[in-house]
């Protein structure tokens, strides 16, 4: 790097080249001698400098050697008087300065030039008198005579501004002579992009000279010869000469050093601001005010943000700057303890200030004044003793000292931890001479280490114990010394120092050449790690392991730090984790996951099933990328890097050899840090594969499900609207809460409820609307949302207030629900009870006189359990039918009220009735009072009611808690009732044998007017014969009913109608009456209904056995009286038909139809048989067709069971 800043103070011309020749440097002084600027090559320079300085350069860039070239003496400089010029004057040549050529870097030259032979070179003047212009007007060449000695370049042009005339120092501005210059147009001298500029102004110049827009000088560049840029200011004037031709003349002063002086300050006002900007040290720059004038980044991130003024700063930067109010009052400020006063002006102070982000930082702060104000103080304070003025600008830099503040708490924080570890710890440094162990020796690791120290050659460096811990040695043997190792060339001795700590003959066998390894190593001041094994002889079998690093420091002075730590236990887990390590590989190939471990993507082990889910050979997976076996597999390639912490997860799918697909999960975890940089192929990774074919199927089906699921929630939602319209329509009050016990919704019952709209309601509370109770259910919704489980549900009853000034009753629960973004709310379902209370109220008031009535009835009322029939309660009535006092007869079963019989029956009753909860039971009860010397027969008409619970409706099972017994004395009643029955049956007795004793009669004539058609019909005899029968069968059980209360029995009525057949055909007919003995004292008799019906059917039967049977046989007929009924067998010769059916016959008005048609349809049957030959027609008749009655009483003894009825 060019010391440019010590090149630009000089006063001699500085030119820098490279080996290429090209100019990279010129100082100021150099661009004020001499026309180059850099990027010139040294051929461009021929003219420029003297021949010897460019042939000098030339060899000392070429030959890579230093020149010193001794100048000529300079001629002296002519003189010019008037229009001739003086030689010089005789006299010797001064002497002169050399030029230098000497190198300043690898590739750069450096060429210094006499202060003196650097001036411009004056252009040599010929010693001709100056030409003087052949101008008419005469001031005109007296001007130009006056102008052409001036030292200010100038030049005159005609009209078409071509040049008419230079003087010397234009000819010397611009490099070329002046027969060169004469007649060209100066625009050609200029660059090409200033020539439009120069032409408007030329147009303007020459339309008015003294126009306001035409600038009196103008600052403009030709380039010379030698293609350099220079610069001057030109003054323009227009003249008339006496012919009336206009020239222009123009006076000129060179401004090219000016140019680059200005430049070279720009540049360097440039590089002041880079390095203000760039520098690593915070640097700003204030008024005494506080005002901050400039500031550069490092500076604002110290001090927490960009400031204005230091009024804005926290309180720590103040501090730190020791800037109270003004700098008027503090200054200078005073250093901390922690900084000083250089001596130059500069005050230093510590403190601490906490950055934006919160980070603390130690700071050191360096404030120094500029300008006279600070002299000037200083000269005052100097003679008045008054306190010195601010300086006009105090300049601040901030050194960030956190990290040697940190070096220097971690110097001690590893002073104080090396001297408690259990570890031995030594820095071996190189010394010029010999060295000494610092620090005390002790500890449970190495042996004592020897004292002073003299390496075999005091001239060589040797090394030296810097820093020893407290723990450097416990397994020496004090008393024993070892003898030192023989240096080995200039780091022996710190080989003998270490290894003293350590015996020989501790060292086991087996350590023994990893011993030696680490004695060669020290030897040589290599870094070595050597783990090996000592027999110590009071704490027997340890391990141990040092470790030597060396190095250099920021110094550049070597240094070797050597560790010794005791091992013993890492080694025991060492050993445990081989065995730990061996039955992991166990396990892992058992395992049903694929599992393989990688460093970066490649694959270092992996277990046989890894190998075998991913259809690879055995063996072929280790050292393979796993991102190449995975590529035909993974949807989603592996990420470049992993990051720690992530987990990496995909989904393979490996075609089978069958050609089926099965599913793996892959996931990827980084098991350890990554090296410096981290770098990802160094990355440790655990890879694991686990079949999810099943998983996969059952995540279609959930996708299914998924999809459903959501075609559910749709139309759930829609039904939740619906639910909202139903809600909205019922006439509950629907509230819901929220966990706040605000109001999100309710429904317009609720709303009437509650006299008012939903706007007036939603988001408040619903406590608004509660009674003046500090336990109301609407005071404890944050409680009961806490309390209840969803679903459950609290009942209450309350008081409401509602807008409208109207309170009631109401009756709700409260259900804890889930709303529909997952919150718990709390839905109240509230019924408008004010009425039923208004009931319940009228109901008590009725029941008060309902009991006054009860207990005024005549009636006796029992209210008793339905479980236990004791009773609840009764009147004064039924305790004096109980004959016990109202408050005695409480409690007691029926048993301790009546008689062992009456109470039977009642309990029987009561159960009857509860047995069919839905109807009244009506029973009588009579009982015998016996009183003043008479006995009575009472008849009590008692109902018995069961009754549900309140709610509950009586044929619901389990409702039915009580039975209500209402008991009336109709003893009177019923002996009407008895008297009255009596004679209605006396007088119907009497009615019904007269209207029987008629109806005979009539049969009979009947029966004698149809015999008198027979007489006078022959050919009808024989239908008429059978009519007659029947007619008379019919008269006959008639006749038997006169003088018969009751039913017929049987016998008499097959008796007659036997004898009246047997009169009418002439023929005989053997009756015969059989009894079985389970039969005895019983006879069968025939209600009054069914006794006509079994007439004509015994009557039909026995004609019947009469025309089928020969003339002159006898037809057989038999009554066989049984215990269960009855059985009427009627037989006659003859044979049945083949194939005949009873059931085929059609229902007639004679012969099997009309016995069929006669016949009772229950109890009563018919059957046609041949026995022999004979044919048997039986007809079996039972109760209720029949009735059993005594055969002496006629009473009734019990209906018979059927007997094979059909």
């Amino acid at each position: 790097m060019l010391p440019e800043a010590l090149f630009d103070a000089l006063v001699e011309p500085v030119l820098v080249f490279d080996d290429a020749t090209s100019l990279r440097y010129a100082n100021p002084a150099a661009l004020r001698a001499l026309p180059v600027e850099a990027g010139m090559r040294l051929a461009d320079l021929r003219e420029v400098l003297d021949g010897p300085v460019w042939h000098a350069v030339s060899l000392a860039i070429s030959g890579g050697r230093n020149v010193v070239l001794p100048t000529p003496p300079t001629p002296p400089t002519p003189t010019t008087t008037g229009a001739a010029t003086s030689s010089p004057a005789p006299g010797p040549m001064p002497t002169r300065a050399r030029a230098v050529v000497n190198r300043i870097a690898d590739r750069l030259w450096a060429l210094c030039l006499p202060a003196d032979t650097a001036r411009p070179r004056e252009p040599q003047r010929d010693a001709t008198p100056v030409p003087v212009l052949e101008i008419a007007d005469g001031p005109l060449r007296h001007v130009h005579t006056m102008l052409w000695g001036s030292p200010f370049p100038a030049m005159l042009q005609d009209e078409a501004f071509r040049i008419l005339d230079v003087n010397p120092a234009f000819v010397a501005l611009t490099g070329a002579s002046r027969d060169q210059l004469l007649g060209r147009d100066p625009i050609e001298l200029q660059p090409e992009a200033e020539r439009a500029q120069v032409l408007t102004d030329r147009e303007r110049l020459m339309q008015d000279p003294f126009h306001v827009d035409v600038p009196a000088l103008v600052e403009q560049r030709l380039l010379d010869t030698h293609g350099s840029s220079r610069w001057f200011r030109a003054a323009r004037y227009v003249t008339l000469t006496q012919d009336r031709r206009r020239l222009l003349l123009t006076l000129m002063q060179e401004s090219t050093a000016e140019h680059v002086a200005r430049d070279q300050a720009e540049r360097y006002s440039r590089e002041l601001d880079q390095w203000f900007d760039r520098s690593p040290l915070g640097m700003a720059l204030f008024d005494p005010s506080g005002l901050v004038l400039r500031a550069n980044p490092v500076f604002e991130q110290l001090v927490g943000g960009s400031l204005v003024d230091l009024r804005e700063a926290s309180a720590e930067v103040q501090s730190l700057l020791g800037w109270t109010d003004r700098w008027e009052r503090s200054w200078p400020p005073s250093p901390t303890p922690e900084g000083a006063d250089d001596g130059a002006g500069w005050r230093a102070r510590d403190g601490s200030v906490t950055l934006a982000d919160g980070r603390s930082r130690w700071v050191r702060a360096l404030l120094r004044g500029f300008e006279t104000h600070e002299l000037r103080g200083a000269a005052a304070a100097r003679e008045g003793g008054a306190a010195p003025r601010p300086p006009a600008r105090i300049m601040c830099m901030l050194e960030d000292r956190t990290a040697e503040e940190e070096r220097d708490l971690a110097r001690l924080q590893l002073g104080t931890l090396v001297h408690t570890a259990g570890a031995g710890l030594t820095t071996l440094g190189v010394t010029g001479s010999a060295g000494q162990v610092a620090g005390p020796v002790a500890g449970p690791v190495a042996g004592p280490v020897a004292g002073p120290m003299t390496a075999a050659n005091d001239a060589a460096p040797t090394r030296r114990a810097l820093n020893v811990t407290p723990a450097l040695a416990a397994t020496a043997a004090p008393a024993t010394p070892v003898a030192p190792v023989a240096p080995v060339a200039a780091s022996a001795a710190h080989a003998g120092l270490f290894v003293q700590g350590v015996r020989r003959d501790w060292v086991l066998p087996a350590s023994l050449p990893e011993f030696e390894r680490l004695q060669q190593a020290l030897l040589r001041g290599e870094r070595i790690e050597a783990r090996y094994a000592i027999e110590h002889p009071e704490l027997g079998l340890r391990w141990l392991v040092t470790r030597v690093e060396p190095g250099r420091t920021a110094s550049g002075r070597v240094s070797t730090p050597v560790v010794t730590l005791d091992i013993t236990e890492q080694q025991s887990a060492r050993e445990r984790a081989g065995q730990l390590l061996a039955e992991l590989t166990n396990i892992l190939e058992s395992s049903p996951a694929g599992i393989a471990s990688m460093r970066g993507y490649t694959l270092v082990h992996c277990n046989r099933r890894f190998e075998r889910m991913l259809r690879l050979p055995q063996g072929s997976a280790v050292g393979s990328d796993i991102r190449a076996l995975l590529a035909s597999h993974a949807q989603t390639p592996l990420p470049d890097q992993l990051d720690p912490g992530l987990l990496y997860e995909a989904e393979l799918e490996v075609q089978a050899d069958d050609g089926s697909s099965h599913w793996y999960a892959l996931s990827i975890r980084r098991t350890g840090p990554a090296a410096p940089g981290d770098v990802p192929q160094v990355t440790q990774a655990i890879a694991v594969v686990s079949e999810i074919t099943r998983l996969k199927a059952q995540q279609v089906e959930l996708e299914r499900l998924a999809v459903e699921r959501a075609q559910l929630a749709h139309v759930l939602g829609q039904q939740a609207d619906r639910t909202r319209a139903v809600l909205d329509s019922v006439l509950v009050g629907i509230v819901t809460v929220n966990e706040q016990g605000a109001i999100s919704w309710l429904n317009r019952s609720a709303r009437r409820m509650f006299g008012g709209d939903l706007g007036d309601f939603l988001g408040q509370s619903i406590g608004s609307v509660a009674a003046d109770d500090t336990m109301h259910p609407f005071r404890r919704t944050l409680e009961m949302v806490g309390s209840l489980r969803d679903g459950e549900a609290v009942m209450f009853e309350c008081r409401v207030h509602g807008r409208d000034g109207r309170t009631f009753w109401v009756v709700g629960n409260a259900v804890n629900t889930l709303g529909q973004q997952g919150q718990r709310e709390l839905t109240f379902a509230l019924m408008d009870i004010e009425q039923r209370r208004q009931a319940e109220a009228r109901i008590a008031e009725a029941r008060a006189s309902l009991q006054q009535i009860i207990e005024a009835a005549p009636m006796a009322i029992t209210l008793c359990d339905a479980g236990t029939l004791a009773v609840r309660q009764l009147n004064r009535v039924a305790a004096q039918l109980c004959r016990v006092g109202a408050e005695d007869a409480v409690g007691l079963q029926p048993e301790q009220l009546f008689s062992p019989e009456t109470a039977a029956s009642l309990r029987a009753d009561m159960r009857t009735a509860l047995a069919d909860p839905t109807s009244v039971t009506q029973r009588e009860y009579r009982w015998l009072r016996r009183g003043e010397g008479m006995q009575a027969e009472q008849v009590w008409d008692a109902r018995f009611l069961p009754l549900a619970r309140p709610g509950g409706q009586p044929g619901e099972a389990g409702q039915v808690d009580q039975i209500l017994m209402v008991a009336s004395d109709v003893s009177a009643q019923r002996a009407a009732q008895k008297a009255e029955l009596e004679a209605a049956i006396a007088q119907r007795e009497m009615l019904v044998q007269e209207v029987h004793h008629r109806i005979k009669n009539n049969l009979q004539g009947v029966a004698g007017l149809m015999q008198q058609i027979a007489v006078r019909r022959p050919e009808m005899q024989p239908f008429i014969a059978e009519v007659v029968g029947q007619v008379q069968a019919i008269a006959h059980v008639y006749g038997l009913q006169v003088g018969n209360l009751g039913a017929l029995r049987l016998r008499h009525v097959m008796q007659a109608i036997a004898q009246s057949v047997q009169r009418t055909f002439g023929r005989e007919i053997e009756l015969k009456v059989e009894e079985d003995d389970t039969n005895a004292g019983a006879d069968w008799a025939l209600p009054e209904s069914e006794s006509i019906p079994i007439a004509l059917t015994v009557n039909e039967l026995l004609t019947n056995a009469i025309k089928h049977s020969p003339a002159g046989s006898t037809v057989q007929c038999r009554l066989v009286c049984e215990r269960a009924g009855v059985r009427i067998e009627i037989g006659n010769v003859g044979r049945l038909p083949e194939g005949l059916r009873i059931d085929h016959r059609p229902s007639t008005v004679s012969g099997l139809g009309l016995v069929r048609s006669l016949l009772p349809r229950r109890n009563a049957s018919f059957a046609l048989e041949q026995r022999a030959d004979r044919v048997v027609a039986t007809v079996a008749l039972a109760g209720p067709v029949l009735r059993r009655i005594d055969a002496d009483t006629g009473a009734v003894i019990l209906a018979a069971p059927p007997v094979g009825a059909t």
